[in-house]
Formats: structure tokens, sequence, C-alpha cells
């Protein structure tokens, strides 16, 4: 793109000269134009803006309607960066060399030399550039200046970011380091009773079993075999919680009619407490759904076990299943003990279990919800627990709809 030629103003009430040194500048490649009064100078000027469409101004010191200085602080009101040089007559000198002190670039006496003119021109110009050049810096280095604070900020922001994730993640590891050694303390004291059940009894049998009366004898050895099932479902559920949380199960997944499965669940379970009706309700929207039929069946057969475990006799479990959007959603709920607000995370945790009365005729290894929690989790889905608001327990967990349907 050809850049326009530099913009000179000439005004001087001696039209000769003012044409004169209009054409000289014009054959010298500026864009020059004059005008005989000091207030049309001032008005050109304003015209141009300031979007330094006008470089130079040359003027008379004295014009017919303003004094040469008038004219300098007016244009330098308009635009600081027009470079003014003043033209002058030896008699007036010292209001020239006030001018400079107003801003003016510089003065020449009449009569001018035209190379004289052109040189200070040029050097107008030649300073204009610079201090645009200057400026250009200037904004360039604001702007790399921001950028800098502003990536200093994103990167400390960053850095904070990270400190605290690593706190974070310290903490969980030193959690998950406590969980590791109650877990393992937990798991050996969970061991250790039956085994010191099946080595103490056989130890009687073995020092006295020919002095026991057949019922003693009887009896010892009903408590070894069921210590022994107790000690086997135990490493059972170890083994099965083990293999979950580190990600080592197979998931067959197949479409899956969970009413159906439900049913099959309750007549398995009715040997628990016989008096305890089972109740299903499901939502006539609740479709066959994809997922592992086995573990699911393990979750239903851990949540609706320990209800009857918990539920008085003469009362009822309710298994309901209902559909959103996303998910199905299973409850099984109870009208036991219920669960204080304070339990219902832990009772998700290894081997713990809510300090009540009824817990201390109920058997188990503390270990199905953690099971239930783990296949439901790697399942998709999510499960919780609740106090009813009249009595009992719910437990609830969800299955996605949206799960791919694929076999192993």
């Amino acid at each position: 793109m050809t850049q326009a030629p530099p913009k000179i103003l000439i005004i001087d009430d001696d039209l000769a000269l003012a044409k004169t040194l209009t054409g000289i500048l014009k054959r010298a490649g500026y864009n020059a134009e004059y005008v005989l009064k000091g207030a049309d100078g001032v008005q050109f000027t304003r015209s141009m803006g300031s979007a330094r469409q006008l470089n130079v101004v040359l003027s008379d010191i004295r014009l017919p309607d303003m004094n040469g200085l008038d004219v300098l602080k007016e244009i330098k009101k308009i635009d600081s960066e027009i470079g003014v040089i003043v033209m002058t007559g030896h008699a007036d000198v010292e209001t020239s060399i006030e001018a400079l002190n107003f801003g003016a670039f510089a003065y020449i006496q009449k009569p001018y030399n035209p190379t004289e003119v052109k040189l200070i021109i040029e050097k107008v110009l030649e300073k204009q550039k610079l201090v645009e050049e200057n400026k250009t810096l200037l904004t360039k280095l604001q702007d790399w200046n921001s950028q800098l604070e502003k990536n200093v900020r994103e990167k400390t922001s960053e850095l904070n970011r990270k400190n605290l994730e690593l706190l974070e993640l310290i903490e969980r590891l030193e959690e998950l380091n406590q969980s590791k050694s109650d877990f393992v303390a937990n798991a050996s004291h969970e061991l250790q009773t039956p085994m010191t059940s099946i080595i103490g009894f056989s130890s009687i049998l073995l020092e006295y079993g020919e002095t026991l009366k057949d019922s003693e004898h009887k009896r010892f050895l009903q408590i070894i075999h069921d210590e022994t099932q107790r000690l086997s479902r135990l490493s059972i559920d170890l083994l099965d919680l083990s293999r979950i949380q580190e990600g080592r199960i197979t998931l067959k997944l197949k479409k899956v009619n969970l009413q159906a499965l439900a049913e099959r669940v309750r007549e398995n379970l009715k040997v628990i407490n016989k008096t305890v009706r089972i109740e299903l309700e499901f939502d006539g929207a609740v479709t066959p759904v994809v997922t592992d039929e086995d573990k699911i069946h393990q979750v239903l057969t851990n949540l609706m076990g320990n209800a009857l475990k918990y539920a008085p006799e003469k009362s009822s479990v309710r298994i309901e299943a209902k559909k959103n959007k996303e998910f199905i959603i299973v409850s099984v709920k109870d009208e036991g003990p219920g669960i204080p607000d304070d339990e219902k995370e832990k009772i998700f945790e290894p081997f713990y279990r809510v300090q009540n009365k009824s817990n201390l005729t109920v058997k188990g290894t503390g270990l199905g919800l953690p099971i239930a929690k783990a296949i439901v989790e790697a399942l998709g889905g999510s499960i919780s627990a609740s106090r009813n608001p009249v009595k009992g327990s719910n437990f609830s967990f969800t299955i996605p709809l949206d799960t791919e349907l694929t076999k192993d």
C-alpha cells in the first residue's frame, strides 16, 4: 500500500511567498497547502482531526488577525505532535525564540532558503517518525508486560492449584494408608476370631475327646463347623472386595429383567426371616436394562439379606424400582432400627457396623455393603443409605440406562 505524502500547511499573509513556498514543497513531494490568516490555519488544523493527517505547519509570526504565538498554542492544543515551524523577520527573533518555549520545533528567518526549509521539515518528520516508533515500542512493551503479568498470574494460579492438588493427594494417600492399616487390622481381627474358636475347640476334642459327653462332643464340632463356614465366607468376601476395588473383575453385560431377578432373590432369602413380608413394587416404566446379572444378584442379595436380618418380626421389606432419564433406581426399604445420619457414609466402609442393641445378635462379615458399593460403582452407578421418615432404613442404588451392550 502506497503511503500518502506528508501534509504541510503554510500560514502567511504574503500571498506571493505563500504560493511560492507551496509550489517548492509540492515539487519536493509533499502535499502542501496555504492559508492567509491565523484563524483559517487553526480551523484547517482542526478539520484534519487527531489522526495525524497534518504533519507540519509553517506559520508566520506576524499575521493580520492573530499573533503567531497564539496560532502556535491553538495548534498544539489540537495536536501536540504537529511540528510547527515559525517564520519571522529580523525584528521578531526574540518572539521566535519565545515560540520555541511554547513548543515550536524551529524558526527560520525571512527571506528563507528553500533548502534550509526542506531540511528542517525533514527533521520534523524524522522526529515524528521516531515518536511514533517509540509509541509503538511502548505499546508493544506494555502489551508484553501485560501478557507477562497475565502469564505469571496464570502460572502462579496453576502452581497454587497444583500445590493444593498435591496436598490433597498427600492427604488422600495418608488416608488410604491409614485405611489400609485399619483394614488389615480389622481383617486380622475378624479372621482371628473364628480361628481362635476352631483352634480352641479342636484342641479340647483332641485332648479330652474320650472324656466328653456325646452332647458336648457334638456341640464342639458344630461350633467348629460354624466358625469354619464363617471363616470361608469372610475369605470369599475379602477376595471379592479386593478384586472389585482393584478393577480385576470381568463384567458380563446383557439385558436383565430386574423384576424377575428380584423375585428369584426374594425366594432364596425367605428362610432368613419367615415372618417378614418381602414386597416388590416395580414401576411399569422399568424395562430390561443392560447390566451384569450376577453382580446385581449379589447386590440385591446383600441389601435384601441385611434388611431381613434387621427387620422386626411381622414387618415388611419393600423392594421398589423406578426409571428416570438416565438411571433405574432400585430401593430396599425395611422397618428396622434405622441408620443414624452421621453413620450413613461409614456403613459402606469394610467391617464397620452401626453400634446399637440390634446389632449384637446379627451376625455377618461386615463386608456386604462395601462389596455392594464397589459393584454398583464398577457398573457406573451409585449407592446411598438414608433413614426412612417413619422408621427403618432405605438403601438405594442406580443402574445406568446407556450401558453399551457387550458380551465377554
